[in-house]
């Protein structure tokens, strides 16, 4: 396709892992705002079940992933797909960990809010309160990602995520950064921010906390020669719905 016209212009231009990580994330951000939008509404939709938290958390995770090998294709349905391959006891476990934890510090910044004025041993606690937060946060997100990018057991993921979450200290910043702007302060000023939490907040911080991380994780992953051709040399596939549908229906006769 010309520059500018068909699927890969200049809202949808193709993605490689080999350009700069922020090219790629606003290549996303702008490019498939529709796809980030839906995505949020997927999500508030799955987690009310508590244990696909984590599962939708990951799958969201490798949604994105597929996206910088430029497989944008059905981006819809793959939610879900992906939220299907993830859904293990390792991601319910954690997701559910990481939803108490904030649940926790949610509780805790109302104690410290209430009681600000008559305790001065509030201050540190608010501070290593939101540190302690900010680290498991930022460890998921490292988590997440080695669990789509890595194919390593859960123990070593966890371990690697833990000292990364700790040392990458401008990836983290970075992260924290993004934390805060699409999630945290949405979050404290929750009565003027519902429609930015409903349509964006979620998503929007799960692709941003992603790619901050990304530079960090990526230097340790193995990517095999047919990988990085099929990267380089993508198959256009264009969506097609009947198709789509027909695929289904033999799938359904195999099965049967």
């Amino acid at each position: 396709t010309k520059k500018g016209k068909g699927p890969f212009g200049f809202f949808h231009r193709r993605l490689k892992r080999s350009d700069s990580t922020f090219k790629n994330y606003i290549s996303i951000l702008i490019g498939y705002l529709d796809t980030m939008i839906l995505y949020n509404f997927f999500f508030l939709g799955v987690s009310l079940g508590i244990v696909t938290i984590g599962p939708a958390l990951v799958g969201m995770v490798d949604c994105y992933n597929e996206f910088l090998s430029n497989h944008t294709e059905h981006r819809y349905r793959l939610f879900f797909q992906k939220l299907k391959e993830n859904f293990n006891l390792p991601n319910v476990v954690f997701g559910i960990l990481l939803t108490g934890s904030l649940a926790s510090f949610a509780y805790l910044f109302l104690f410290y809010a209430t009681n600000w004025g008559s305790h001065a041993w509030i201050i540190p606690m608010w501070v290593i309160t939101n540190v302690v937060m900010l680290y498991l946060v930022t460890s998921f997100s490292y988590y997440a990602l080695g669990k789509v990018r890595m194919q390593l057991d859960t123990k070593t993921i966890l371990s690697n995520s833990f000292k990364l979450a700790a040392g990458a200290i401008k990836q983290n910043l970075i992260a924290w950064f993004a934390f805060a702007l699409f999630f945290l302060v949405p979050a404290i000023f929750y009565e003027y921010c519902i429609p930015l939490l409903v349509l964006l907040s979620l998503s929007g911080c799960v692709l941003s906390m992603m790619m901050a991380c990304y530079p960090a994780l990526d230097p340790f992953v193995i990517v095999s020669p047919e990988e990085e051709e099929i990267e380089e040399n993508p198959v256009e596939e264009k969506p097609n719905l009947r198709l789509d549908l027909l695929d289904q229906d033999d799938k359904k006769k195999e099965e049967k």
